[in-house]
């Protein structure tokens, strides 16, 4: 169960009710600086590569949504259906994880 605390201004949310997965208060300007990053990170990327296209797509949306004062966290999670901004978080940071290594072994490329 999660649980949140208001306060004058917004809630506070305390917890997310998942074992080992602490709450982000600040997740949403994380994930905006996080999509940011991955989106410069896709420009080392070929134009025509599919996974950089897929990803800088699904980047730009979630970018807009996250920008979007009238969205709260809570319709975002649901328009996402991917879980709370704290699991989508992780699953941000393990993607750029990705994109480093996808760099670093170019499969891209043709094989020699």
């Amino acid at each position: 169960m999660l649980c949140r605390v208001a306060s004058s201004a917004a809630s506070v949310k305390l917890s997310t009710g998942l074992t080992g997965l602490e709450a982000v208060p600040e997740a949403r300007q994380r994930l905006s600086a996080l999509y940011a990053d991955i989106q410069k990170s896709l420009a080392e990327f070929p134009a025509d590569y599919a996974y950089a296209r897929g990803l800088q797509a699904l980047m730009s949306e979630r970018l807009h949504w996250l920008g979007r004062s009238d969205v709260s966290d809570v319709d975002l999670e649901a328009k996402w259906g991917e879980g709370q901004l704290e699991e989508v978080l992780e699953q941000g940071e393990r993607e750029a994880s990705l994109l480093a290594r996808m760099k670093e072994w170019r499969p891209w490329q043709t094989a020699v």
